[in-house]
């Protein structure tokens, strides 16, 4: 500061104000962005570019301490338009990191990824060890925040060894934790202790209390998950007295907020609110819209909670009003600020929570219409975001062969012109070289003629590899297709037990591989039936028989199909024995929607209760049976054997009939293959 009140302003300066608004952005960033404004006006002043993306990135930074992402997104990509336009790989991965953590903060987790993706290439190119250590420990937090526990672990360990090797005590520690945290959600939490702990320790050295209140903060949710509440809230309480001590109100909201989720999963609710309300304004006045979001959430959530309370407690009317439809309305208003926010934001987490939470609030009020608005709404942007991967890669097939064709038709084109050339060249002097012209044109056209009707038909198989084939038709026809409603059909999912323990006895190759050979093995059989596949999520399969055109058989054949899944899983189980999987099945029959669901990258999904009910069933099942349920079971009890397993309590069901397959008992079991054939 001494040095800035008496310099010139010269670039010496812009690099001083840049380096004070950096330093203030962990403290107070207001002040960071005060001088980070200064900076880019002294830079723009004097027309120095790199100056002027110096600011915008620090301003970015600035505004992301502050939580408005939306203007830190702003100014850190202007700044990278500039350093890559100039080829500055080492800047720009540094701003490409901000990129991702602004990415991350909202929720965008394939964003964030492709940022710190990018950055890495970067690091790497400029030989930045311990800028490619701190990019690795982002990645694997990325993976682990959609469940790629194997990514995850594969890029936290890699950064932990380099992290060593170049002796970053804080990226040590840091990477340590996050591992913990993969753990964590792995319900591995032992190891997530052990690394936590180890995490705590290498912060001590270094006199870290934010990162030793951090991992306290981590422990006490690592004691939640595991139902060890004492010692939850004890780390809680200790991760709060240490944020207190450093001053940092954002972080000890955070963990006002995680002791409410410690009361809400014990059923202490009237304590949940009390935390979760204290915790609100802390969060409202740091200006953390993901953690507001969340907090606010929250209390809608253990309003729902009360509402469903049947132990008769009595809670007090400051807290819940005087009667149960004011509790429900003070569920349905705080849910709502939390949904709106989600997607003003796009934080797909909570769009995806508090959207369906909502859908538990009006079918509670009657309002099924409503209901199922919200539902659909939350399925939607859950689908889309599960379903990225295999929209890319068709994107980029598509996008692929769309270069190739262009490619090959501007080589015929130029062909075409070399040989208009060789015409005029020669002139008109022969009957002869006009006619070797005009064949060899023709030839040209069509080669292009056929290349482009290969193309067509490429697009086509593509099209009916993606939607059955009355909907491709519809859509072909008439640039859209209607969603509908189908009072019969039979519902199937698959998964396989244990998927993630086996994942870790299998490389990357040897566990697509896998699941490549049996996926199309499950494509061929309920192919032979004239069932309609969905899609995979993972290690799940989901079919639906009896649509897009309706089967009196729909039952029958998707338990036949089911049957011969099994079969072929339990025979490649003999053949392989821990180098494949164990499979479960649940089978439900009822009415659903189905439709189209988005409008570049679309899919064809399906949705309703018969969808939820299917999904309990398979989550219900033994390994190598087949579970179905009493409605599907009236459907075809006369045509295969069965072992009634009494009623059993399913998620969000209550208690469901439920029934295993033994074997079919029909007889024209072929006769139904041929049929459909």
């Amino acid at each position: 500061m001494k040095i800035l009140n008496s310099g010139y302003p010269d670039t010496n300066r812009i690099k001083l104000l840049k380096t004070i608004a950096y330093t203030y952005y962990n403290i107070d960033p207001d002040k960071g962005l005060q001088y980070a404004k200064k900076c880019y006006f002294l830079a723009d002043s004097i027309k120095w570019k790199k100056g002027v993306a110096i600011a915008e990135n620090v301003i970015g930074l600035n505004f992301w301490a502050l939580a408005q992402e939306d203007s830190a997104l702003k100014y850190n990509k202007l700044a990278l338009h500039y350093f890559d336009s100039v080829k500055d790989q080492g800047t720009a991965a540094s701003v490409l990191t901000n990129i991702g953590m602004v990415y991350d903060d909202k929720g965008d987790n394939k964003s964030a990824l492709e940022a710190y993706m990018k950055a890495l290439k970067y690091f790497e190119m400029t030989g930045n060890n311990l800028g490619i250590a701190k990019t690795y420990s982002n990645i694997g937090v990325m993976y682990s925040g959609i469940s790629d526990h194997v990514n995850a672990m594969d890029y936290l360990f890699k950064a932990l060894k380099l992290a060593e090797t170049v002796n970053d005590k804080n990226l040590i520690a840091t990477t340590l934790s996050n591992i913990a945290d993969d753990y964590k959600y792995q319900t591995k939490f032992g190891l997530a202790i052990k690394y936590a702990q180890q995490s705590i320790q290498v912060f001590k050295s270094i006199n870290s209390k934010i990162g030793i209140a951090m991992n306290y903060r981590n422990m006490g949710d690592i004691y939640r998950m595991d139902k060890k509440n004492a010692d939850a809230i004890s780390y809680f309480q200790q991760a709060i007295t240490l944020f207190k001590e450093i001053n940092d109100a954002r972080k000890m909201a955070l963990a006002q907020t995680d002791i409410g989720n410690l009361y809400l999963d014990q059923g202490k609710y009237v304590e949940a609110l009390e935390a979760l309300f204290a915790a609100l304004p802390l969060n409202e006045a740091n200006g953390s819209k993901n953690s507001t979001i969340i907090n606010t959430g929250n209390i809608g959530e253990t309003y729902l909670a009360i509402y469903n309370d049947s132990t008769n407690k009595t809670y007090p009317d400051s807290l819940t009003g005087a009667n149960r439809k004011k509790i429900l309305l003070h569920a349905m208003e705080y849910l709502k600020k939390s949904a709106e926010s989600s997607r003003e934001i796009n934080f797909n987490d909570g769009i995806i929570q508090y959207y369906k939470d909502l859908a538990v609030v009006n079918k509670l009020y009657g309002n099924y219409p409503k209901a199922f608005e919200y539902l659909s709404a939350s399925n939607q942007v859950r689908d889309s975001i599960y379903s990225d991967q295999n929209i890319n890669r068709i994107s980029n097939l598509e996008a692929a062969r769309e270069k190739e064709l262009k490619d090959k038709i501007d080589k015929l084109n130029l062909e075409a012109k070399l040989h208009e050339r060789i015409i005029l060249f020669i002139g008109f002097s022969t009957l002869l070289v006009i006619i070797i012209f005009i064949f060899r044109s023709y030839r040209v056209q069509q080669k292009s003629n056929q290349l482009l009707a290969s193309e067509k038909k490429r697009s086509d198989d593509l099209l009916l590899n993606i939607l059955p084939v009355e909907v491709a038709d519809e859509l072909k026809e008439t640039g859209k297709a209607a969603a509908r409603n189908f009072t019969n059909v039979t519902v199937m999912f698959t998964d396989f037990k244990g998927f993630t323990k086996k994942a870790e006895l299998l490389t990357a190759e040897e566990l697509v591989n896998e699941l490549d050979v049996c996926f199309r093995e499950f494509d061929k059989i309920i192919s032979r039936y004239g069932i309609e596949k969905i899609k995979t999520i993972g290690d799940a399969y989901m079919a639906v028989s009896g649509l897009p055109v309706a089967d009196a058989h729909h039952a029958e054949k998707m338990v036949l199909a089911a049957i011969e899944l099994r079969d072929f899983m339990l025979e490649r189980t003999k053949l392989l024995g821990e180098k494949t999987f164990e499979m479960r099945i649940g089978i439900h029959s009822g009415s659903v929607v189905a439709g189209i669901v988005g409008l570049n990258k679309f899919a064809y999904d399906v949705w309703g209760d018969t969808v939820n009910t299917a999904a309990r069933m398979e989550e219900n099942c033994t390994a190598g049976e087949i579970n179905i349920s009493e409605t599907t079971y009236q459907l075809v009890k006369d045509k295969f054997e069965f072992v009634y397993r009494g009623e059993i309590k399913a998620k969000n069901k209550g208690e469901l009939k439920m029934f295993y397959i033994t074997k079919s008992l029909l007889v024209n079991a072929p006769k139904l293959v041929r049929e459909f054939a």
